[in-house]
């Protein structure tokens, strides 16, 4: 039997832990559906600061809107595709597809989503060394 592992993480909101966004819900509830009844978890907590930068969300939003203007595609709709790049999108429920805020991400998730706009911008021949 494969290891199942989810790396998810929770906020503290009236007294209770729940999933801290969306996005972690549903991976919340994929893992919930892959367990076999009566099936042991081990869980490690820790508390964790917010520690991804000002200078990263700026970075990634500038990019963003050049690779835009360069495309001729609107600055939601590129934002949505490196989103989805980055793992940071998922079908809901209802099967539509939710995105994951920038804000809500570490500083390693975001050193992810810096990571795929440099190779999309390899492949549109945007030179990001400046900007990022």
């Amino acid at each position: 039997m494969s290891k199942q592992i989810l790396s998810i993480e929770f906020k503290k909101k009236n007294g209770k832990l729940v999933p801290a966004s969306k996005f972690m819900l549903e991976q919340f509830k994929l893992f919930q559906k892959t367990l076999p009844e009566n099936g042991t978890v081990e869980c490690i907590m820790e508390f964790k600061a917010k520690n991804n930068t000002k200078a990263q969300l700026k970075k990634i939003h500038v990019c963003i809107k050049e690779i835009a203007n360069e495309q001729g595609d609107s600055i939601d709709a590129v934002k949505k595709e490196i989103k989805k790049q980055s793992g940071m999108s998922y079908k809901n429920e209802k099967g539509k597809r939710e995105y994951e805020s920038f804000a809500n991400c570490s500083k390693e998730e975001l050193s992810n989503v810096i990571e795929n706009i440099i190779q999309t911008g390899h492949f549109l021949n945007l030179d990001f060394r400046g900007t990022l």
